[in-house]
Formats: structure tokens, sequence, C-alpha cells
């Protein structure tokens, strides 16, 4: 089982931030690389970043912590 790479990123006034796509583009390419995955393209990047920021995954992420 592959483990999950953590975000470190600065923190807001809820304990959390929502990190613009490049930067999350960036961080999970180099997640995916470092795992043997293929990087998704910007197309499929786009999509899968907007599905976070709707599901409100970057504070449920930093909550459960």
């Amino acid at each position: 089982m592959t483990k999950q790479l953590e975000f470190d990123f600065e923190k807001g006034n809820d304990n959390y931030v929502i990190p613009d796509f490049e930067t999350w583009y960036s961080e999970n390419s180099h997640e995916r690389r470092t795992f043997g995955e293929k990087p998704y393209n910007r197309m499929k990047a786009t999509s899968v970043y907007a599905d976070l920021i709707e599901s409100d995954f970057f504070r449920k992420y930093k909550r459960g912590k």
C-alpha cells in the first residue's frame, strides 16, 4: 500500500488554506511520479482540482488532522 504524501501549505485563520491550481498541480504531479504513476494532463487535473474544491477537500483534510 502506498502512503499519501502530505501537503504542507501555510495555514490560514481556520488552520487550512486552499492551494491555487498551479501549486496543487505541481505537488500532485510530484507525488504521482514518486509513486510511479503518470501525472494528470492539464485537462484532467483541472477537473480533479475542481472536484476537490467542490467537495471542500482541503478544509476536511486539515480538520481531520
